[in-house]
């Protein structure tokens, strides 16, 4: 992560005292061998504070591409860890609830996003679907794809002057990344330093978690919300995850505020 801003990557440091993994393996067989002869890379099961079921593609299929440090892509993934990004988000005092709107972002000024609630952007009921070509989430305006742009090109092109339509469901990439550059401009554009704090001391992770990005100023809202990690550090994210909710501390309570707004998808809800 270059300060000086040339070149901004969003890839946290590893914890000093990272997750230990107890494993109990126990054999499944379909499983062994949906993994010698399927395309299936990687399976783990944790149960109980254990990992009891721990299969990765042997040598022979696709172990000479895959193992437990590749760093694997996450698409759907993401937008889940952009939730739970936002709930660490509140309990620091960055956010204040999820009743808070985007009214204070400079980049929301005169856009549909502008009056939106937090919950509403993290239950991707943004009412922007009639923005979106159908089900594709490519701008009707001008063909171009919010995966690939930052938020400042997107509120001064396709949504300037926008206005929200019904808040439904409308599953796509571009309500996670609104969610993760607002907690950016919340840290005052120190989203890394907020990152390695929740990935370092919190989950802990063994390797490193890297968020894609379209930019270097990260004041234009250029994180994405795919991120890669390894297959461990991917499984000890749902473990911090599964503890807060336990303990119900300052994270869980909010975890378990985020469940009971949720929303129905009704077959994600694209056409209702």
């Amino acid at each position: 992560y270059n300060l000086r801003g040339i070149s901004k990557i969003y890839n946290t440091v590893p914890s000093t005292n990272p997750l230990i993994l107890n494993f109990q393996n126990r054999k499944e067989l379909l499983i062994d061998n949906q993994i010698k002869t399927t395309g299936l890379s990687s399976y783990l099961i944790y149960e109980d504070d254990k990992v009891v079921i721990d299969k990765i593609s042997p040598v022979t299929r696709f172990g000479d591409i895959f193992n437990n440090n590749t760093m694997l892509y996450s698409m759907s993934l993401g937008k889940s860890l952009t939730g739970y990004l936002m709930a660490h988000a509140i309990a620091k005092g960055y956010v204040s609830s999820l009743d808070q709107t985007l009214e204070d972002w400079p980049l929301t000024q005169n856009t549909l996003l502008n009056k939106l609630k937090i919950k509403e952007v993290i239950n991707a009921t943004m009412g922007d679907q009639e923005y979106f070509t159908g089900n594709k989430e490519i701008f009707k305006t001008s063909g171009r794809f919010p995966g690939d742009l930052d938020i400042a090109s997107i509120t001064s092109k396709e949504l300037l002057g926008s206005k929200a339509s019904e808040k439904r469901y409308f599953y796509g990439q571009f309500s996670s990344n609104v969610a993760l550059n607002y907690i950016s401009f919340k840290t005052g554009n120190k989203f890394i330093h907020f990152l390695n704090d929740v990935m370092q001391k919190h989950v802990k992770l063994e390797g490193s978690l890297k968020f894609t990005h379209t930019g270097n100023d990260e004041k234009l809202g250029i994180i994405q919300s795919n991120f890669k990690a390894t297959r461990y550090d991917i499984l000890r994210i749902g473990i911090a995850i599964l503890n807060d909710w336990r303990t119900e501390n300052d994270v869980g309570k909010i975890l378990k505020k985020i469940y009971f707004n949720k929303i129905k998808k009704n077959n994600f809800n694209f056409d209702r």
